[in-house]
């Protein structure tokens, strides 16, 4: 969802974006299999960090996701 199909689509999200995602999908995929409670607070902080910078970049990008969408019905 980060290319630009031209005649297709618009991107979804930014190389950025997917970048910080990609952070969350990897995490996730190494705690699905980690059953020892000894967490590792460092990367959680990391996490934690990067959660802050994802949750104000993808809003704005899928509003202009949307509006691509919204120029489609036109």
């Amino acid at each position: 969802m980060r290319l630009r199909i031209p005649d297709i689509r618009e991107a979804v999200i930014s190389d950025e974006t997917f970048v910080l995602l990609d952070e969350f999908r990897r995490f996730r995929q190494f705690k699905r299999y980690y059953f020892s409670m000894d967490y590792d607070w460092d990367r959680i902080d990391y996490l934690t960090k990067k959660f802050d910078q994802l949750s104000r970049r993808y809003p704005n990008e899928l509003k202009i996701f949307s509006a691509f969408l919204e120029r489609l019905k036109e």
